[in-house]
């Protein structure tokens, strides 16, 4: 008795860490607006010397730096989580219960053999007890 191999399901990362980090990141920004002036007055005054971003950053008033500073933390959070996502690939469950880990390799990944922009690579192959194991906490259905 055969099962059929059309019942595949596909595990990985949840589209929510996105959401995730690019509300951490914007946080993150909103508190370095108020930290980054004192900050720098302390590298001045302890070396004399502040890279020049945080000089930047201190010489903006307030109210400037408070959206400015949360914006690019949140642009900072979701490239982050998007790129982790996108890098971690997803494992294809097939009705064999045999988990496949696939990546697609991207523009920004080294390619192997042809000059493609994008396929599927098997990179790694065991038994479903394995794969529920190692990545059942931190993998989620998509």
């Amino acid at each position: 008795m055969s099962e059929s191999t059309s019942n595949t399901i596909t595990v990985g990362i949840s589209s929510r860490y996105l959401t995730v980090f690019t509300a951490g990141g914007a946080l993150i920004g909103l508190i370095s607006s108020f930290i980054v002036g004192p900050v720098v007055s302390w590298l001045l005054s302890l070396i004399g010397d502040a890279p020049g971003p945080l000089r930047l950053a201190a010489e903006l008033p307030l109210a400037l730096a408070i959206p400015v500073l949360t914006i690019i933390g949140a642009v900072a959070g979701f490239l982050i989580a998007s790129s982790w996502i996108r890098d971690a690939g997803t494992i294809d469950v097939g009705g064999m219960g045999s988990p496949f880990i696939r990546k697609t390799l991207t523009s920004s990944s080294p390619k192997i053999g042809s000059p493609t922009s994008s396929r599927n690579r098997v990179l790694w192959s065991s038994s479903m007890t394995t794969a529920v194991s190692y990545f059942g906490a931190r993998w989620t259905k998509t």
